[in-house]
C-alpha cells in the first residue's frame, strides 16, 4: 500500500530507477528478454507489482513515503501476490491511517502499472 502511494507520486527520473533495478531485482534469478520481462510484469496483479518495487526502494535507499515505516522484504513477490487478498490490504490501509494519520487508497489489484512506460518514460500507465 506504500509501495502503490509511493509510486503514483514519484517523479518520472525515480520511476524509471525504480523500474530498472526491478529489472535487475527479476534477471538476478532468471534470464528473459528485457522486453519480454517488463510486459510480464506488466501483467501481474499489483500486489506482485508493489512487492517489487518494495524491493527495489530498499535496494536503491529510498525511503518509505510515510514516516517510521520500513519497506518488507519479501522472499518471492510472486508467491506472496497469491497470498494477499482484498481483506488484508483493507486491513493495512487501516493501520497505516490509524497509526501514521497517512490515508492511502489503494486502487484495487487489477489497476496494474505498466512497467515498459516506466521504464523508458518514467510513466506508469
Amino acid at each position: 500500500m506504500r509501495t502503490s502511494y509511493l509510486i503514483e507520486k514519484a517523479d518520472d527520473s525515480t520511476k524509471k530507477k525504480i523500474a530498472r533495478e526491478v529489472v535487475n531485482i527479476i534477471l538476478s534469478v532468471r534470464r528473459y528478454p528485457i522486453d519480454l520481462l517488463l510486459q510480464d510484469i506488466s501483467e501481474k496483479s499489483r500486489v506482485v507489482q508493489m512487492n517489487f518495487i518494495a524491493l527495489a526502494c530498499d535496494n536503491l535507499h529510498i525511503e518509505p513515503p510515510v514516516r517510521n515505516n520500513v519497506w518488507s522484504r519479501v522472499e518471492n513477490p510472486y508467491r506472496v501476490g497469491n497470498d494477499v487478498d482484498e481483506n488484508r490490504i483493507a486491513a493495512a490501509v487501516c493501520a497505516i491511517e490509524k497509526q501514521d494519520g497517512v490515508r492511502i487508497t489503494w486502487p484495487g489489484n487489477d489497476v496494474r502499472v505498466d512497467f515498459k512506460k516506466m521504464y523508458d518514460e518514467g510513466a506508469i500507465r
